[in-house]
């Protein structure tokens, strides 16, 4: 409302409306005339005013009558209307007070008028701030839905916020906001390893969901290049450690799941849950939170070692946030461990993961969630997990065709500490010019001959360890402790690309720098998968190369491979 109103004075009487007009005149305020009720309601229908004068006692229609129809014309734009009557009970003034907006007896003062009329005018223009307010805020509200709307669709395109709630991988994440900072991905590496991340980024909504996006990009490229989980979880915190401020970061377990030989690996930063339930709803390995979580620490300080378990029976991995854990019912009461294992064992007839969707649903009552919850399920059993075919990404290398060409790598007692030879090798690979199954099943061969090389000619470990019922633990824990004392050591790999016969064929050449190992007794079985939780991998290699043997004391494995034309 500006400084210059427009008023409508409404009285019966001429001389009344005379002098009202007069000395709103003289305010320097706009005055339209009506001598009725019925005129100040059809000179409302056609222009509103900006205050009303409205007498109570007229013909056709009274104040009050007019004063109601008016108030209908207005729809959500506030009037005032100010009442001058003769009538000066305290009860006509109340009644006055209920439909207008003040009240003035007659004779009226027009010193009180006038301040009626200029706290009218601070009211209005009050009204009309809020308003312009409301309709300003109610423009941000439409356009940050929007916003968040095309954010979501763009966001779950690369980490996937959609519940899954059947298939290998089961996911269900319930945000705290439009968007979370939780998410589950999964990938399916060359080898036929499948990969799966649950991340939890410090916060909530765009700026926690914008945290996780370098993670999950980093997690489904390296795993379409064949990498392994420990060197992928390190590329991501160096990532985040170079992008995310000091008091961000992100809780995350990768994990590991190779079904050929059933072995879980899995590497846990702060996320509360990793467990194996088997079929019988029990809990038969847990991963605790062993490593800070990703972002917080340089590449130096980072420590990519993985926890490695063996499944002997089929169940699945279930991973949580702490948010799950910490979800509060109506009486405060946080969900809890002791009810996340006693929704796991309940025989409800579902499976675990839907008997903790609804055992977290029904604690949350319909309350919302003050942090972003999410639960993730992998099935494991025993099936024989074959490379993908749509894994690796085209690679703009040159093509080799038919020509000869021979390619030597020596990797040094740091290298094999630090367990960077298959991430370097696995890098080398990438740049030659493969199919997607060619990659898959050459990158099979170099992870199982490498890991022989290590674990047998350098390491001397006997794999009849793993036989015993905690056998595969044990074996893992004296790889680690002889891996970071190993006093010298080295492997050489050599690939070498010629025609025989026509074809084109690929060998590859690793030696160890150690005495060897009986592989005579594997190789004899001629590619058959072994029944022990050890050998399988040298079968694998016999079955998918053209020729796998031994040279030297059992120290140089040579393996020839058909390439494709």
């Amino acid at each position: 409302m500006g400084s210059r109103l427009r008023i409508l004075v409404v009285d019966d009487i001429e001389a009344n409306r005379s002098l009202i007009t007069r000395f709103v005149s003289t305010l320097g305020h706009e005055t339209v005339c009506a001598t009725n009720g019925r005129e100040a309601v059809d000179a409302c229908r056609e222009r509103l005013p900006d205050v009303v004068l409205m007498d109570v006692m007229m013909p056709v229609m009274d104040g009050y009558a007019a004063a109601t129809e008016i108030r209908a014309l207005c729809g959500t734009r506030w009037l005032p209307i100010i009442f001058l009557s003769a009538k000066s009970s305290e009860t006509e003034q109340l009644e006055g007070l209920d439909i207008g907006d003040d009240y003035l007896t007659k004779p009226v003062s027009l010193a009180m008028l006038r301040a009626k009329i200029g706290v009218m005018r601070r009211i209005a223009d009050m009204q009309a701030h809020l308003a312009d307010n409301a309709a300003s805020l109610a423009a941000y509200h439409d356009n940050n839905e929007q916003e968040q709307q095309f954010t979501r669709h763009i966001l779950d395109h690369i980490v996937g916020y959609s519940d899954c709630l059947t298939g290998p991988l089961k996911r269900w994440i319930k945000p705290a906001r439009h968007l979370s900072g939780d998410v589950v991905a999964q990938a399916c590496s060359p080898t036929g390893t499948l990969h799966a991340l649950i991340a939890d980024s410090t916060g909530h909504g765009l700026a926690a969901a914008i945290s996780v996006v370098p993670a999950i990009d980093t997690f489904y490229t390296m795993t379409r290049r064949g990498y392994d989980i420990g060197s992928i979880v390190r590329e991501i915190n160096s990532k985040l450690h170079g992008l995310l401020p000091a008091n961000r970061f992100v809780a995350a377990a990768a994990v590991s799941i190779d079904r050929y030989r059933q072995q879980i690996e899995v590497w846990n930063g702060g996320i509360p849950t990793v467990m194996f339930v088997n079929a019988d709803r029990n809990v038969a390995y847990e991963w605790p939170s062993r490593h800070p979580p990703l972002g917080i620490l340089s590449d130096a300080e980072f420590d990519p070692s993985l926890e490695r378990w063996q499944w002997s029976e089929q169940g699945e991995m279930l991973l949580c946030s702490d948010g799950l854990i910490e979800a509060e019912n109506a009486a405060c009461e946080p969900f809890g461990r002791a009810r996340l294992l006693d929704a796991i064992a309940r025989d409800s007839g579902d499976d675990s993961f839907a008997a903790v969707v609804d055992a977290i649903t029904a604690h949350l009552g319909g309350r919302d969630n003050h942090d972003d919850l999410s639960l993730a399920a992998i099935a494991c059993t025993g099936a024989l997990h074959q490379p993908c075919n749509d894994s690796h990404p085209s690679i703009e290398t040159p093509q080799f065709n038919a020509s000869n060409w021979s390619l030597h790598l020596h990797f040094g007692v740091a290298e094999i500490r630090e367990q960077a030879v298959q991430p370097l090798l696995t890098r080398w690979l990438n740049q030659l010019s493969l199919g997607a199954t060619e990659f898959g099943e050459l990158l099979l061969i170099l992870n199982e001959l490498c890991t022989n090389a290590v674990d047998h000619g350098l390491l001397r470990l006997d794999s009849a360890l793993k036989q015993h019922p905690e056998g595969y633990e044990l074996f893992h824990r004296e790889r680690l402790q002889r891996l970071a004392q190993l006093p010298q050591g080295a492997i050489d790999v050599q690939f070498s690309q010629f025609i025989e016969g026509g074809k084109r064929l690929l060998q590859i050449r690793i030696t160890d720098s150690g005495k060897g190992f009986e592989h005579a007794r594997h190789t004899a079985r001629g590619g058959q998968t072994s029944e022990l939780p050890h050998g399988r991998g040298i079968a694998l290699v016999s079955r998918l190369a053209t020729s796998l043997r031994y040279a030297g004391c059992g120290n140089e494995a040579i393996v020839d491979y058909a390439l494709q034309d």
